[in-house]
C-alpha cells in the first residue's frame, strides 16, 4: 500500500526591515541602505577605540554570567575590539519593533569561533518572534533574531579544530544538537530565540555548531538551509520513512515543500505537487515533480 505524505509551510517576509529579495528556498534580505545582504553591511563597519573601563555605558570590568553570552555581554576589556551593527526585538509585537543597534563584538573563547555573516535567510518563526507570538518558551529577552545564515570564520579560539579562519560555514539551527535524537536539553541553543540569532555583522558561535559550505553553493543558497531542510529531511525519514515507490503530497513552494520534493525524489519515490499559479508549477515540475495541480485552475 502506498502512503502519502503532506507538507505544509507559511513563508512570510519580514516587511521592509529588512528589504526581502529573492533567494533559494527561502526569502533572503539586505539591509534597508542595500550595502549587503544581512549580517554584512560593510560601509557601516567600524574599529573602535576602548578607552578606560566603559564604553557607551557598558562595564567592561565585570565578568560575564550568562551560558551564552552577547556580543555586547559584560566581560573583561581584552575580549572586545571593534563594533558591529545588529538587530535586536526591543518591543516584541510588529516588525517596528526591532532596533537597530551598534553592539561590541566580543572575541570567541577557546572552543568558539566568529562567523562574519554574509547571507541570512527568513523563516515564517522569525516573524513569529517580531511579532511577540512564538508558543514556544524560553525565549531570549531583547533577542537578536533570524535562525538560518552562511558566512566566513574570521577568528578562532586556541582549541577549535573542526573550521580554521577564511573557511565558509553555514549555521545550525539548535547549536547544541550534534546528532542522535532530539532531547530536552538541546532546545534551549535554538538561534533567534533561546540564544541570539543572525540578524548582526558577526556572531560568535561554537565550532560544533557549524557545518562546512560546500564549494559549489552561494552564501545566499547556504543561508536557505538549515530550519527548512532539516524539516524536510527528519519528516522524510523519521518513523515510517518515505521509501522508493511511495507517494508524497508537498504543498506550495515554501522552503520544506521545495527540500521535501527533491529529497523524495533523490529517495525514489513519486511526488505530486499543488500550487496556484502557472509559474511555480513550471518550478515544481523542473525540480522533478511528477503531478502539479493548480488548486485556482482546478479546484477541489
Amino acid at each position: 500500500m502506498k502512503k502519502l505524505w503532506l507538507f505544509d509551510l507559511l513563508i512570510v517576509s519580514l516587511g521592509t526591515m529588512p528589504e526581502p529579495v529573492q533567494g533559494t528556498g527561502e526569502a533572503l534580505c539586505r539591509w534597508p541602505d542595500g550595502d549587503a545582504i544581512c549580517g554584512i553591511a560593510q560601509a557601516h563597519r567600524g574599529y573602535r577605540q576602548l578607552d578606560g573601563a566603559t564604553w557607551k555605558g557598558v562595564d567592561l570590568n565585570s565578568p560575564a554570567r550568562d551560558p551564552h553570552p552577547r556580543q555586547s555581554s559584560k566581560v573583561s576589556s581584552q575580549y572586545f575590539e571593534e563594533a558591529m551593527k545588529t538587530y535586536h526585538v526591543e518591543n516584541p509585537g510588529s516588525i517596528d519593533g526591532l532596533a537597530l543597534r551598534d553592539d561590541l563584538e566580543r572575541q570567541p573563547g577557546p572552543n568558539e569561533v566568529c562567523v562574519r555573516i554574509r547571507a541570512a535567510s527568513l523563516n515564517f518563526r522569525d516573524l513569529l518572534i517580531v511579532r511577540g507570538q512564538y508558543p514556544v518558551p524560553g525565549l531570549r529577552k531583547d533577542v537578536i533574531p533570524v535562525s538560518d545564515g552562511a558566512g566566513e570564520v574570521t577568528a578562532a579560539g586556541a582549541a577549535v579544530r573542526r573550521v580554521k579562519v577564511g573557511d565558509r560555514v553555514a549555521v545550525n539551527f539548535h547549536q547544541n544538537w550534534i546528532d542522535g535524537p532530539i532531547g530536552a536539553g538541546y532546545m534551549s541553543s535554538d538561534l533567534g530565540g533561546s540564544i541570539d540569532g543572525l540578524l548582526a555583522e558577526s556572531v560568535i558561535l561554537s565550532e560544533e555548531g557549524l557545518v562546512h559550505l560546500p564549494s559549489h553553493l552561494s552564501f545566499e543558497e547556504g543561508a536557505a538551509f538549515g530550519c527548512a531542510t532539516i524539516t524536510a529531511w527528519a519528516s522524510l525519514v523519521s518513523g515510517v520513512a518515505l521509501r522508493a515507490g511511495h507517494t508524497l503530497l508537498v504543498q506550495g513552494t515554501g522552503g520544506v515543500s521545495i527540500f521535501a520534493l527533491q529529497f523524495a525524489k533523490a529517495l525514489g519515490a513519486r511526488v505530486i505537487a499543488t500550487t496556484s499559479s502557472e509559474a511555480k508549477a513550471k518550478t515544481l515540475r523542473a525540480l522533478g515533480a511528477d503531478e502539479v495541480i493548480n488548486y485556482v485552475a482546478t479546484p477541489a
